[in-house]
């Protein structure tokens, strides 16, 4: 702002049309020399008035909104190597403020309440009781998981390994698929043996046709139809036998489960009962059908 002497007269709206470039080089002048003494002045009065600063800046990105968005992604992409790096160097420096970033965002908790979790389930998933490791990295399966409902509030249900997350979010959270998971893993075997070549070879003759047509030509668990879908051969690991076809996402839950029957069980009780997972004084999982 410009300073006017008492004697001196502010201009007339004129004056100051005419002369506009003048007075606003003079007021960039006045705002260099005082701008530390300035930036003070504004903060004391943000923080004294919080509601109008935040009109005024409502007011201002409504008129401005376009031009910060491309004055922010051209800065992005002019200092894209630097500003990853400032990320990198910000999250090794504030490990835990960046978790707790993470976890407020994603699933409204604290790093404080995740802790509390992990201490709770004694740092042990909640379904396989497989212990968590120090170093949590993506493709191991022993890195834990918030587990959370996917519909309504989205309450946290407690934390798993990555095994167990990803397999009970191929069967969309639904025990019915789960029960069926298991009665698929407990019925009678063919007499086939798994061959690892069998899709490329194109051995479907003898025997695809006797399973496609026993099962009607859907999947096995969740009962998709296969006739425009690739199919797996699901098989006992142990005996090499063949259980018979599944969709691809129906045999990838099973193998993150381990075509266990125990995680499974424990899979059902913890997506339907409320206190998860108690464990026995013998240390034996409950059971369920």
């Amino acid at each position: 702002m410009l300073r006017f002497e008492e004697d001196e007269k502010m201009p007339s709206k004129k004056y100051y049309a005419r002369n506009k470039d003048k007075y606003r080089k003079e007021s960039l002048k006045y705002y260099l020399t005082h701008r530390e003494k300035r930036d003070r002045i504004n903060k004391i009065w943000r923080k004294n008035n919080p509601d109008k600063a935040k009109a005024i800046d409502a007011r201002y990105l409504k008129k401005y909104k376009e031009i910060i968005r491309e004055k922010g992604k051209k800065y992005c992409k002019i200092h894209k190597i630097e500003l990853s790096k400032y990320g990198k160097k910000w999250r090794k420096n504030n490990s835990e403020k960046s978790k707790n970033r993470k976890l407020k965002w994603n699933y409204g908790i604290t790093y404080e309440d995740y802790m509390k979790i992990l201490q709770n389930q004694n740092n042990e998933c909640g379904v396989c009781g497989i212990k968590f490791k120090d170093i949590y990295k993506f493709p191991d399966l022993r890195s834990p998981c918030v587990d959370h409902a996917h519909v309504g509030k989205k309450e946290v249900r407690g934390i798993l390994c990555r095994g167990c997350n990803s397999g009970m979010g191929l069967f969309d959270d639904n025990p019915s698929l789960l029960k069926n998971a298991l009665r698929w893993l407990t019925k009678k075997e063919y007499n086939f043996i798994f061959d690892k070549n069998w899709f490329q070879k194109k051995i479907r003759e003898p025997f695809y046709e006797q399973i496609f047509n026993g099962q009607d030509g859907k999947c096995g668990i969740c009962k998709k139809d296969l006739s425009h879908i690739r199919t797996n051969l699901d098989h006992n690991h142990f005996s090499m036998r063949i259980r018979g076809l599944l969709c691809i996402k129906c045999n990838k839950a099973l193998g993150f489960l381990k075509d266990d029957l125990i995680i499974i069980k424990n899979s059902i009780i913890w997506l339907t009962k409320e206190n998860r997972l108690k464990k026995r004084k013998d240390k034996k999982w409950l059971n369920i059908l």
